[in-house]
């Protein structure tokens, strides 16, 4: 049999997306963009099940910083999903990555913890913190002081690197990267390959605009469909779990999305 990832996957389209409601309030980006440059974006992120229809469940920051003349880029990441009870779990990340098709992971570090959101303090325990780097063919990570170490085949990236990734491939049905993504700068998925997939239309408020579709077939959590518009930014990406959806105000929003939450929840 086949690997998983392999198998025949249920095909997601932006059509579909619309019609459940995810890209209601979609407004298409102005101006230039370039993603060789620094850049920050702001997505929103809804549950794709078990929740009623277009349900925002938090944020995403990705921002990509890149000295001048420096052999390495920085992305750095701020998450925050909502709760039942009130909570929140928040998650900072820092990577330090190397200037190349994968945006190779160097080294690493991210904490994450749960909140109170009235009032402020961590819900569950200490906050998890862990560094991490990536040398000589081989993983290392540090949580709270016990290491870990496993053995890799060749460059490493991250779910959260993707996002850099699919910026900077091009337009090409013969574009491919191989992947050995590390989920959330924990889980190890190998074998993975994100590839060209063709162009979709999404009829917004504005008129139609084609976007530019990559695929990474199989499970897990880092997004497996990305669509980028014609001046390579990522707009909409989606996992077995969740859609995210490109909106420069899905930081500002975090206290309404919180309160919405909390109430749908609630019912």
């Amino acid at each position: 049999m086949p690997p998983a990832q392999d198998m025949p996957q249920p095909r997601i389209t932006l059509s579909s997306l619309a019609e459940m409601g995810f890209l209601a309030a979609f407004d298409p980006p102005t101006g230039q963009f370039d993603p060789h440059g620094d850049w920050a974006h702001g997505y929103l992120i809804f549950g794709l099940s078990g929740w009623e229809p277009a349900t925002k469940l938090g944020f995403l920051k990705v921002s990509r910083h890149r000295a001048p003349d420096a052999p390495c880029v920085t992305l750095t990441v701020e998450k925050r999903l909502a709760m039942l009870n009130a909570r929140t779990h928040r998650t900072c990340a820092e990577m330090t990555c190397a200037c190349d098709a994968m945006c190779s992971l160097i080294s690493w570090s991210v904490q994450s913890c749960i909140v109170d959101e009235a009032s402020g303090e961590s819900a569950g325990g200490l906050p998890a913190e862990e560094t991490g780097r990536v040398d000589d063919q081989t993983l290392h990570i540090d949580t709270r002081g016990r290491g870990f170490t496993r053995s890799v085949r060749g460059p490493v990236t991250a779910d959260w690197c993707l996002v850099d990734v699919v910026q900077r491939l091009p337009f090409d049905q013969g574009a491919h990267v191989e992947l050995a993504v590390l989920e959330e700068l924990e889980m190890l998925q190998q074998r993975r390959q994100l590839s060209y997939a063709g162009v979709e239309t999404l009829t917004t408020r504005g008129g139609e605009m084609a976007l530019h579709r990559y695929s990474q077939p199989g499970h897990g959590v880092s997004p497996s469909d990305f669509w980028v518009d014609c001046m390579h930014r990522l707009v909409v990406a989606v996992s077995d779990t969740n859609a995210y959806v490109l909106d420069p105000t899905a930081e500002a929003a975090w206290p309404s999305i919180s309160r919405d939450f909390g109430a749908t929840a609630g019912r």
